[in-house]
């Protein structure tokens, strides 16, 4: 079964992290654009808090290339089983910002819109309720029913509203 996982450096969406589940192993591949120079490290993480590296994204042909082959008792032992995403250098994470597969609501149009846009996430902010989804233009918008509450930022369709 494949999935893909969000790669994020801070707040900037860098692109994907291909997960192909093959039994009692997950081969994880990473295949950006460079963004600049120098090598990066990626971590795996989970919503539950637990990390684990990943791997070094290398500079190959004006590309960030990584490909491993990791465990399933190696991701628990990291406290995991799924990881929710990716982060280059996690010093940069803002930490509070969260899969929106962990995001429960009674309003039915926020659920659902959220359920069909599983790869984005979610935090509270003071007053307001931020979600953020990866999108570029031309793409469908996400929860077109709060369109009015959008803004386009570094690969993100990001919705603040007041807290439903």
């Amino acid at each position: 079964m494949e999935h893909r996982l969000s790669l994020l450096e801070g707040s900037t969406r860098r692109g994907e992290i291909l997960c192909q589940d093959e039994g009692c192993y997950i081969t994880y591949s990473i295949d950006v654009p460079q963004w600049d120079d120098g090598v990066k490290k990626v971590w795996l993480c989970s919503e539950s808090g637990g990390r684990m590296l990943l791997g070094t994204l290398i500079p190959e042909h004006r590309r960030f290339r990584l490909r491993r082959r990791v465990s399933h008792s190696t991701l628990r032992c990291c406290g995991m089983t799924r990881p929710d995403f990716g982060t280059v250098n996690p010093q940069a994470l803002s930490g509070q910002w969260r899969s929106l597969r962990t995001f429960h609501s009674v309003d039915p149009v926020l659920s659902e819109g959220v359920t069909a846009n599983p790869h984005g996430f979610w935090r509270r902010e003071d007053q307001s309720l931020m979600l953020r989804f990866p999108w570029q233009p031309g793409q469908p918008v996400p929860l077109t029913s709060l369109f009015c509450f959008g803004t386009y930022q570094n690969g993100w369709w990001q919705i603040s509203m007041a807290q439903p």
